[in-house]
Formats: structure tokens, sequence, C-alpha cells
């Protein structure tokens, strides 16, 4: 879930300064060079938060289950990732055109964690479920449900009818679901789908075909957690 989780990309990477060693490795003794002669600079330019992402790194390279997967990184360390590539930097334009940057990724960042934590304990599991998604699709696609998200659930729907629940409850999922929500299903479903509509038109048809079938293939659990999410239980 690159973009918003710091566990997800190690934090630096960009190479300079000595030749003969890998790129992340120079970057960080750059910046321990940096703390130990100028730390007024060191502060300035935020490279505590960077160095802290390498240690963390360490750490998760040593024992992946010491660190929790859905750390979040900070705004800024999000933007900058996102501002590497044209399909983020799309996302960044969008977002900052609306309400504004920050309030977008932190409304995605609550929600993207919530989903993970209620998928499971486990940080292992954590870890597979968001490795999965990343996997499963593309950067555009992966940065549509981001978009999905930060949109937020519709003010109103018109509730669906008999045919709509029979047609949702047609599986496992749908059926507990339904259950569950007892009263408020026909609107629930309507919600559901909605959503799910406004999500695969920001897609293209290959995106769309591996989205669905990443949901296809996740567990009854994860299913549910993601649609109960998106309908805002």
């Amino acid at each position: 879930m690159a973009g918003w989780a710091a566990t997800e990309e190690p934090a630096g990477g960009a190479g300079g300064g000595i030749a003969s060693l890998p790129a992340g490795i120079a970057r960080r003794k750059e910046i321990e060079r940096i703390r130990d002669t100028d730390i007024d600079r060191y502060f300035e330019e935020k490279l505590d938060r960077e160095l802290e992402g390498y240690i963390r790194d360490d750490l998760a390279t040593a024992n992946p289950d010491s660190v929790n997967p859905v750390d979040l990184l900070d705004w800024q360390d999000s933007r900058n990732q996102l501002l590497e590539t044209t399909e983020g930097r799309a996302l960044v334009d969008e977002w900052q055109s609306m309400a504004g940057f920050k309030t977008h990724l932190e409304r995605v960042q609550t929600q993207a964690r919530g989903i993970v934590n209620a998928v499971s304990e486990d940080r292992r599991a954590m870890r597979v479920f968001m490795q999965r998604f990343d996997d499963s699709m593309t950067e555009a696609a992966r940065y549509a449900v981001y978009a999905e998200i930060a949109d937020g659930p519709p003010s109103f729907v018109n509730p669906v009818d008999e045919d709509g629940l029979k047609k949702f409850g047609a599986n496992q999922v749908g059926r507990e679901l339904i259950d569950e929500w007892g009263p408020w299903a026909a609107e629930k479903v309507a919600a559901a789908w909605f959503r799910a509509n406004r999500l695969l038109a920001r897609m293209d048809d290959a995106d769309a075909l591996d989205f669905l079938d990443w949901f296809d293939d996740l567990k009854p659990n994860e299913a549910k957690t993601i649609i109960k999410s998106f309908v805002g239980d």
C-alpha cells in the first residue's frame, strides 16, 4: 500500500556521495555525517525522519514482526513518494485541488489502517494482505482505490429492492452482511454498489479486471471488512 504505510518502501533510496556503496547505504552515511557535523541542517531538512526510516527498515529485516505494518508515513513523506511517478502526481494534484492533499491523505490512512487492523491482529498476516494488494494491481489501479476511499460514502442512495437484495445475497459474504445490517440492508447494499461502480469507473478495463480478481480472491472476513468500511459501518 505504497504512499501511506511507513513499512511499504525503504525511506531514502536516493543515491549520491559514495559510488562504491549501494545507494541506500550511501544516503544513510551522508545523513549520519550531516547529523554529526551540522545538527541544524539535520533537523531543518527533516533528515531525522529519513534516518528513522532506515533504522525501522533494519528492524524489519532482522525481525519483521517487530514492526507494525500499518505505521503511517508523515504526510510530506507520502506526498514525496507519490510525486515520483506520473500516476502519483495525478493523485496529488487531484487531492490538492479539492480539500487539500493532507486532508485526503489522512482520511485514506485512517480508513486503510482500520481495514488492515480489522483483517487480522497478526502482523505477518497484515503484511501478506497489504503485499497482495500491491502485487495484484497496477499503480494506477491502487491509486484509484485510494481516491475512492478519499471521496467517502454517498450522502444519499435509493435503497435496492428485493431483487437487489437477492442478487447481493447470492454468496456467503453477501448473505452474512444482509443479516448483520438487518433493516438497513437495502440502503447498505445500495451504497456498496454505488461505491463499487464509482471505483470501477475510475479504472480502465484491464485495471478493473485486476481489481475484481483481487477482490474475488479475498477471504470472506477480508471482503466483509472492506465492504463494511466502504459503506460506513
